[in-house]
């Protein structure tokens, strides 16, 4: 099959205003259609679709989120399965704000069974959570693996699953997520190689200052995989915070900001994770200025070295 390939918006990441037209919109708006991505989204991970907003709105705390996102200009919402939270992002984006074509979804499937019908079954339902069109059924910008499933059989067996689900025009784009070079390369020589799906479009990863991945990083970019980094603020550890505030100061701007900045910097789809509005607007605001060369060298100076800088406990493994 012949891989459609994807690249990152960045020269007009965000509307920046909180009013739209057709021709703002279509001047800003990068869509899957054209094969890029934006290079800020909002991720989701943690706001539990149970969780009630603030006030009396009446949504979830996860819709009030997207919805604050949108209207600060995001165009890209990165959401899972394993979240439980895909509907909400759903009803966010059916408010009519914007089109949904003018919104780039992530989803993501974990659990292989090892069958790739039964995992095509599952991945379909995860697809049938998202907002249909006008003209369409539901489908998603991007769907990504989660994690290395167990064998290769179940690698193979969900990734089949995938390219199913793009050839029916359900996934425009697929990918992976916490896939290390030996897992790509098993692609790339094996079950990829055979249908003719290598490279898969996204690794999203975790990548911060801390733990810059630079061999998997530097992998992906040799085989033009978009690196995406799910936790660009290293789930705000403050080790390294003098560095990065002394840094701030002198753009004027948050750690935050800085570590996003970084991300964007490197050539990283960056996701920081929020559910405050405030937040949100603060995290989109780094268009404004740049690290210069020593910037990002005292940034690069945070690496722990190995997988001692990693957050999550699969990447200490």
């Amino acid at each position: 099959m012949s891989v459609p390939r994807l690249s990152i918006n960045s020269t007009i990441p965000l509307v920046r205003t909180s009013t739209w037209s057709a021709a703002v919109a279509g001047k800003n708006v990068a869509s899957s259609v054209e094969g890029r991505i934006p290079i800020l989204g909002l991720g989701v991970y943690r706001i539990k679709p149970s969780d009630p907003a603030v006030g009396d709105s009446g949504v979830s705390l996860c819709q009030a989120a997207c919805q604050a996102a949108l209207e600060a200009g995001y165009r890209h919402i990165d959401t899972a399965r394993l979240y439980r939270n895909e509907s909400q992002v759903a009803d966010a984006v059916s408010q009519k704000v914007l089109s949904r074509k003018d919104v780039f979804l992530t989803t993501k499937i974990r659990e292989s069974t090892g069958d790739a019908e039964r995992d095509y079954r599952a991945a379909m339902k995860c697809v049938e959570r998202l907002p249909p069109t006008s003209h369409s059924q539901p489908y998603v910008d991007l769907l990504l693996i989660h994690q290395p499933p167990p064998t290769i059989q179940h690698r193979r067996s969900l990734w089949q699953a995938l390219e199913r689900l793009q050839r029916g025009g359900r996934a425009l784009n697929i990918g992976v997520s916490n896939y290390r070079v030996e897992h790509l390369e098993e692609m790339r020589t094996g079950y990829a190689r055979e249908t003719s799906s290598w490279p898969p479009c996204v690794n999203q990863i975790e990548v911060h200052p801390w733990f810059p991945q630079t061999e998997l990083t530097k992998y992906c970019a040799a085989h033009g995989i978009v690196v995406q980094a799910f936790a660009p603020l290293a789930q705000g550890r403050s080790n390294g915070g003098d560095v990065i505030s002394q840094i701030g100061t002198r753009h004027g701007k948050t750690q935050a900001q800085v570590l996003i900045r970084w991300s964007l910097q490197k050539g990283f789809v960056a996701l920081p994770k929020s559910s405050k509005p405030e937040r949100i607007r603060e995290n989109a605001d780094v268009f404004d200025f740049e690290l210069d060369g020593e910037d990002m060298h005292l940034l690069d100076g945070l690496d722990k070295g190995g997988t001692a800088g990693a957050t999550y406990k699969w990447n200490r493994t």
